[in-house]
């Protein structure tokens, strides 16, 4: 049956157990304050899981922009057909781009 089954029936499978299993954690005091599950599984290993899958996404949306906004620009064919408005939207994506990853670097104070 696993075999047979498709990509995105296993994903739903798979969505589908880690509710229930998060759910039985969750309710059943696994997770309580200072307990093995809560200090090495949930603030350990799920944690840096986390983060590194949210840092490689950061990774991958910057560049995967940038090339999209440059093959749609190269695909047009003549530049000139492109003019100012090409000239000034490529303009402010590099600035908003630079803006965003300056402000990501800057720590809160609060």
């Amino acid at each position: 049956m696993w075999k047979n089954m498709g990509l995105t029936g296993k994903i739903i499978v798979a969505m589908i157990l880690g509710i229930v299993l998060g759910l039985f954690i969750n309710y059943s005091g696994l997770n309580a304050e200072g307990s093995f599950v809560n200090t090495y599984i949930t603030n350990g290993f799920l944690a840096i899981i986390g983060k590194l899958f949210v840092n490689s996404l950061k990774m991958l949306v910057v560049p995967l922009v940038l090339i999209s906004l440059i093959c749609g620009v190269c695909g047009i064919g003549d530049i000139r057909l492109l003019g100012r408005i090409g000239t000034k939207t490529f303009m402010i994506y590099m600035m908003t781009t630079a803006l965003a990853m300056y402000l990501h670097q800057i720590e809160p104070t609060l």
